[in-house]
């Protein structure tokens, strides 16, 4: 995998990620009993429901109900075993793990640097570039923030992956900050080759 193909598949998923956090937190918000749909949405009331027709519409229907999928009633019934019953109405309370939310952000958020990771990994990989703790002692870096970003990202993902408890939750910005630590990353092993092979 060439720097120009990591990097656009890199994009590629963050575009995908993003986008899912704007449906996921704007159907979130709208499910919330005093959320008052804003008349004239600007970037810093996103991500939010609108209509081409105008708020009334929504701000009507709110608070909005979902309807899940099958495969959200499934894990309904596998977390909670016996305790699932439906509610006669089709109200069924689900239990997140931390509290009344299902943590929209910091879900997708930690699934995404998760998967940054991995794609940063492969190409790392193919250039020969340190991608754990144990590759970068000895690594002559060339550039001083080399290390310092390259062990954040490896401790971070680490952290994400081996420790799943709310507590150390990411958020999007996060996400898209990891994201650009490892573009820069991926940019410097693209200059460490370009130096090895010129010697």
């Amino acid at each position: 995998m060439k720097l120009d193909a990591y990097l656009e598949l890199s994009k590629g998923w963050l575009i995908d990620h993003t986008s899912v956090y704007d449906l996921a937190r704007s159907t979130e918000r709208a499910m919330q009993h005093d959320y008052v749909v804003p008349k004239n949405p600007t970037w810093d009331d996103g991500p939010c429901l609108g209509s081409w027709n105008g708020t009334e519409r929504i701000q009507a229907a709110v608070p909005l109900s979902i309807k899940t999928s099958l495969e959200a009633g499934k894990a309904a019934e596998l977390a909670m075993g016996s305790n699932y019953a439906g509610h006669p109405t089709g109200k069924t309370p689900i239990s997140f793990l931390d509290g009344n939310s299902p943590r929209v952000g910091a879900v997708i958020a930690r699934a995404g640097i998760v998967v940054q990771f991995e794609l940063w990994k492969d190409y790392a990989r193919l250039v020969s570039y340190p991608f754990n703790k144990k590759q970068m002692k000895g690594w002559t870096f060339l550039d001083k923030r080399e290390e310092p970003n390259l062990e954040y990202a490896i401790n971070r993902r680490n952290e994400l992956t081996h420790e799943p408890m709310p507590a150390n939750d990411p958020n999007m910005r996060e996400l898209v900050e990891f994201c650009s630590k490892l573009h820069w990353l991926a940019k410097m092993a693209e200059s460490y080759m370009a130096n090895k092979s010129s010697n």
